[in-house]
Parts: C-alpha cells; sequence; structure tokens
C-alpha cells in the first residue's frame, strides 16, 4: 500500500500543462478525451498538477497514457471535444507511491460510462516522491481535491461540463482514506500508531517502520500532529464516496462514521477471508450503515495497478516486488479491472427497473 517502485517513475510524464483544460480544436472519432492542467494550491504554495477525462463526441487525437516497461498503456483522445450536457464528476484520488496515470484504466472506463473524472497529483506520495514521512500527512491530500473541486467549478470551460450536485469522491489505498475524508470520516493516527505496534508486520506498519529497500526511511507515527490528521476534512459538495482497499481502515473514529449519512461503497480487492488486517472493513461496517461492502476474488491491494506487460513480470521480479503483478487468483488483471470498473459503475448508475 505505502510503497514506491522505482520503475513507476516513468508511468507518468505530463505534457503541456496549462491553468486552464484545453479542448480540442479538429474533429476526429470519438471516444473518452483527457487533458491536463494545473491549478494553484495555497497549502503547497505551488501549482499542482492534474488530470482531467470525460465523456467525448469528437475531436483531439489518439494519446497512450501510462505506457512503460512494466505497464501497458490506456488509450483516450487527447483534448477532444467533451460531449455536451452536464456530467457527474467524479474526484479520483491515486494511493501512495502511485500516479494518475496507473489509474488511468479506471478513469477511462468511467469517462467512457458518462463521467466527468478528475485526478490531481499529490505531491509527496507520488510514484516519483514518496516516502514514509510523507504518507500520514493526509490533510494535504484533501486540500488538493477541495481546491481542485475550486477550480472545477470556477472555470467556465470545465464548468460548463459538470454536474455540480453530483460529486462523488473516489480513491484506492491511502486515496480509499482520502475518499473516506472527503466524505466525513476521521482517524487517529495515534490508534494507527498503536495498530502498528501490535502488528508490525503489515505491510503498512514495514514502510512507516523502514520505507523499503529502495526507498529507506522512518517516521514515528506517535509523533504525527493527530490534531491535523484527525481534523474534519469533509466537503459537503461531496454526495458519494467509494474507497478501494482504504488506508487506516483500523484507525477510523467511530463517531465520525455514525454521522456520515452519504451513500458509499467500500470495495476490497481480496477473497473475504484474505483481506489484510491493515485494510480489513470491520470497524468501517460496524457503523456506516448506508455504505455498502463489498470484495473482489482473486484479487490483491496490486490488482488496481495497470495491466503489466509479459516483460513487466521480469522486470518487477528482478526489482523484488513481485505482487505487484501477480494477482494470484487464476483471473486476468484485464478482468479483474473489468469488474471492479462495473461494479464501481453500477453502484454510481444503478439500473432503472422498469
Amino acid at each position: 500500500m505505502f510503497k514506491r517502485h522505482t520503475f513507476l517513475l516513468s508511468c507518468f510524464c505530463l505534457a503541456a500543462f496549462s491553468s486552464v483544460p484545453a479542448f480540442a480544436q479538429e474533429a476526429v472519432s470519438p471516444g473518452a478525451g483527457v487533458t491536463n492542467f494545473t491549478f494553484h494550491s495555497p497549502q503547497r504554495e505551488r501549482l499542482v498538477q492534474a488530470v482531467l477525462w470525460f465523456p467525448s463526441d469528437s475531436g483531439g487525437y489518439r494519446d497512450e497514457l501510462g505506457d512503460n516497461v512494466v505497464f501497458k498503456s490506456v488509450v483516450a483522445r487527447r483534448d477532444a471535444f467533451p460531449k455536451k450536457g452536464k456530467h457527474p464528476l467524479i474526484l479520483m484520488s491515486h494511493g501512495s507511491g502511485g500516479n494518475p496515470a496507473n489509474i488511468s484504466w479506471l478513469a477511462q472506463a468511467l469517462a467512457s460510462s458518462g463521467f466527468v473524472v478528475a485526478m490531481p497529483v499529490h505531491q509527496g506520495t507520488t510514484s516519483a516522491d514518496s516516502t514514509p514521512a510523507g504518507s500520514p500527512l493526509v490533510w494535504q491530500r484533501t486540500d488538493d481535491m477541495r481546491r481542485l473541486l475550486d477550480n472545477l467549478l470556477s472555470t467556465p470551460t470545465t464548468a460548463a461540463i459538470i454536474d455540480e450536485s453530483d460529486v462523488t469522491a473516489i480513491g484506492f489505498s491511502l486515496g480509499g482514506h482520502t475518499a473516506l475524508a472527503l466524505a466525513g470520516a476521521r482517524a487517529h493516527v495515534t490508534d494507527y500508531a498503536k495498530f502498528c505496534d501490535a502488528n508490525p508486520d503489515s505491510m503498512d506498519c514495514i514502510w512507516f517502520d523502514r520505507g523499503n529497500p529502495l526507498i529507506p526511511g522512518h517516521v514515528d507515527l506517535h509523533a504525527v500532529d493527530d490534531t491535523k490528521f484527525s481534523a474534519a476534512q469533509g466537503d459537503p459538495r461531496v454526495t458519494r464516496f467509494v474507497a478501494i482497499d482504504p488506508a487506516f481502515s483500523q484507525a477510523y473514529d467511530a463517531a465520525s462514521l455514525r454521522e456520515m449519512k452519504l451513500p458509499g461503497m467500500v470495495l476490497n480487492l481480496a477473497d473475504p477471508d484474505k483481506i489484510p488486517a491493515t485494510v480489513r472493513p470491520d470497524k468501517l461496517a460496524a457503523a456506516l450503515p448506508n455504505t455498502r461492502f463489498e470484495t473482489v476474488a482473486g484479487a490483491n491491494h496490486f490488482s488496481f495497478l495497470a495491466e503489466c506487460k509479459s516483460l513487466g513480470f521480469l522486470w518487477v521480479w528482478l526489482e523484488g516486488d513481485d505482487p505487484v503483478c501477480r494477482d494470484g487468483g487464476g483471473r486476468s488483471r484485464a478482468e479483474i479491472h473489468a469488474e471492479v470498473a462495473e461494479r464501481i459503475v453500477s453502484f454510481l448508475k444503478p439500473p432503472v427497473i422498469q
């Protein structure tokens, strides 16, 4: 969950960033559209990079996102014409050690299903700069998401295609915590520190304690500012949430969960009896009556990453991070991705019963 892999460094080479999303100037064949832009973050005192996916009628040119020696690319229409009308918005948060390109497979599926999907690059927890010390700074991530939403709704070109009454927060791993926090959940790093004291072999706790062979580091969870960590970070504009293998699942404040009224989904990438302790949803399930809890059979935490190339399996094995490409359940990653996307779309757009 909290890892950085050297082979991911080339996953996300953003090009042609601008402060306003650009749309197509000439028409070509339709498909999910994508564009890049930046927005200002007073907290980070810099511009934050972001990616916008959207339903597309036409325009743009063929582009491939996320291609590198390990991972397959995802095809989209770069700077295409957005489909007319207002569409539900999804704010999507990547995991620690991740990036938007590596979860483009889901963004593409959601955009093709009628959603606008916006993903920020969470500085300090990306494939290029993630460290143990940066992962607990969760308030920076929720601020990224709020500032991103502010930008989208105040920019005429994006406001014109967004239904601001229908905003879903979606996140994976540390991004799953981001989605829950935006929906009103609060967690205590002091409780998570106690969990790691009792479960030092959890992959997250190992990361905090000593990083990994490529990225050594240490953070004392007991010393992290719990006032900031557990502060209310919800955004009233968010109307639903989807948390996939959410981080800090053992540290949520039960009272804050009981106060949450938004519909939501918690999706674990594992058979029910194989969910790692650090992301087990038991405490969440006991306090979130409006939330669906589902599992994806034959998957694991890394199944959420992009599909691996044949050479990628060898590369990852040489790096010593074998689970990154192996899903372990006799299913292809493409099949798992299709199921995850279908589950999420079904939750966000339930079928109409005649």
